[in-house]
């Protein structure tokens, strides 16, 4: 079973993580979002609290996992919010389990894992994992979550994380990343969805969530303004502001 934390009372609200992620990180939309969504968040295997389960083969399995750990907790339907690793997470869950979401977030997405504007290529980061481990190789890919880089107050959070992680796990889930695509897919995604990212995203830049809201029959598309990739921590009162329209608009 995952590790994940579940508070408040309403209508399901779902979070998934991205790389390197977990549950500390949604600290503010708990508190935002709980008064009026039953808000769970989940460490994927790996990480976080979940750090000692293996990693699935795929991201599909990832999906089918984390539908399986929802239904153990009795929620067959809910809002469903991916961050980047978790967005792709996401549409797989929309694609194999589309019944069971009832909206959609893709946070900080791409619909293929090749990420041609990622910050440094795959290949690079698993040499620098293998050579030095997680808990030191993961700086750089944190600091460019953020504009202000490893001046921001959360890559204190997210070295943590990184410290909680498996080395060779977390390979694994790149290695997966980078086999996944889902562009030729997107039409089987019939959830309403929003499509929401920064404009100085240096993993996922914006051009790949215009693919996205392009290819999605249902989409709405929020670029948000002096964001890298982790806008939920950057500008935690738009980003949730932007989320709680979505969520709520009829």
């Amino acid at each position: 079973m995952l590790h994940y934390k579940r508070s408040g009372q309403g209508p399901p609200l779902v979070l998934v993580h991205g790389f390197l992620g977990g549950v500390p990180e949604w600290g503010a939309l708990f508190t935002y979002f709980a008064p009026l969504f039953d808000v769970i968040a989940v460490d994927l295997p790996g990480f976080g609290g979940s750090a000692q389960l293996p990693a699935p083969a795929s991201l599909a399995d990832a999906a089918d996992l984390t539908a399986d750990q929802l239904h153990a907790l009795g929620v067959e339907r809910c809002h469903l919010l991916g961050h980047s690793l978790g967005s792709m997470i996401a549409q797989e869950f929309a694609i194999r389990h589309g019944p069971r979401v009832e909206r959609l977030v893709l946070y900080g997405a791409a619909c293929s894992g090749a990420l041609p504007g990622r910050f440094e290529t795959f290949d690079t980061t698993i040499e620098r994992l293998r050579s030095v481990g997680i808990a030191e190789g993961a700086d750089p890919i944190i600091a460019s979550w953020f504009v202000a880089g490893r001046s921001h107050h959360a890559c204190a959070m997210y070295r943590k994380l990184a410290e909680q992680a498996v080395t060779e796990t977390a390979i694994a889930t790149l290695r997966a990343i980078a086999r996944w695509h889902a562009a030729d897919r997107l039409n089987a995604i019939t959830a309403r969805t929003l499509v929401i990212g920064g404009d100085r995203d240096r993993s996922t830049d914006a051009a790949e969530q215009f693919k996205l809201w392009r290819g999605l029959p249902s989409a709405q598309l929020c670029i948000l303004p002096n964001c890298a990739h982790a806008a939920h921590l950057e500008q935690p009162d738009l980003f949730n502001k932007v989320l709680g329209r979505f969520l709520t608009e009829p």
